[in-house]
């Protein structure tokens, strides 16, 4: 065992290796990390999905969860050793070891300008700062309330349009209106029939018990209107 190997196992454990299978940061940790961190990569200490320019193509950064001591070096990986990292930065990492993040930020931003990565000033100088976003209390309060004109509703009229009444027609005072050729209308109610024998048979009855008051019987009485005669109750005469 050389110098170099025997040092990696006194101080992470055991040496580059060893087959242990890599496990993600539990929710928890990663959402603790995302706010530590401000969403920005801990390296190069951009946002997360800021694009960066490559010999002129542009690329989105995205998440990756980082060791920062390699996880082929450790026995154990404790929770403070996750970071977030971006893709470019934790690619150029790979299995190095650092000992301070300053460190690491020089050897890396230094490789991302050598691989053809445009510098990370130049980056920064474009990213629009972002507004303060105001509560959604405070934003309800503060809208001004909508206005709608009022809709002015037009009755329909009860009596029936003269273009929709035939010629000629006998109107009830309940509004329906029969010719007296083709269908019949009982007088007494507002049922059609389609022959007069079934609308006298609806009068009277099988028996002969009447089953409905003509009009006249009703108190009602034909009135004159334009569009034909109806079948209304009499105004009542104010006494002088």
């Amino acid at each position: 065992m050389d110098d170099h190997l025997a040092w990696q196992v006194r101080v992470y454990g055991r040496g580059a290796g060893g087959g242990v299978r890599r496990r993600a940061p539990q929710v928890a940790t990663r959402e603790r990390i995302r706010a530590a961190q401000l969403g920005r990569c801990l390296y190069c200490e951009l946002p997360i999905g800021t694009r960066v320019k490559r010999s002129g193509k542009a690329e989105a950064l995205t998440a990756q969860w980082d060791h920062f001591v390699p996880y082929s070096y450790l026995a154990q990986n404790p929770e403070a050793n996750w970071v977030l990292a971006c893709q470019i930065c934790n690619r150029i990492k790979n299995d190095r070891i650092f000992r301070t993040v300053e460190e690491a930020r020089e050897v890396i931003l230094k490789a991302r300008i050598s691989k053809g990565y445009e510098p990370i000033a130049e980056t920064v100088a474009k990213l629009k700062p972002r507004k303060a976003r105001r509560p959604k209390a405070v934003a309800k309060s503060s809208r001004k309330p909508k206005v709608r004109p009022a809709v002015r509703r037009v009755p329909a009229p009860r009596t029936p349009v003269a273009r929709m009444v035939p010629k000629g027609a006998v109107s009830h005072g309940c509004g329906a209106w029969w010719t007296g050729y083709r269908r019949a209308h009982c007088p007494g109610c507002c049922q059609t029939f389609a022959t007069e024998r079934v609308a006298q048979l609806h009068r009277v009855g099988d028996g002969g018990e009447r089953h409905c008051l003509p009009p006249e019987v009703a108190g009602l009485v034909p009135v004159a209107h334009p569009w034909g005669t109806c079948w209304e109750k009499p105004k009542r005469s104010v006494p002088a």
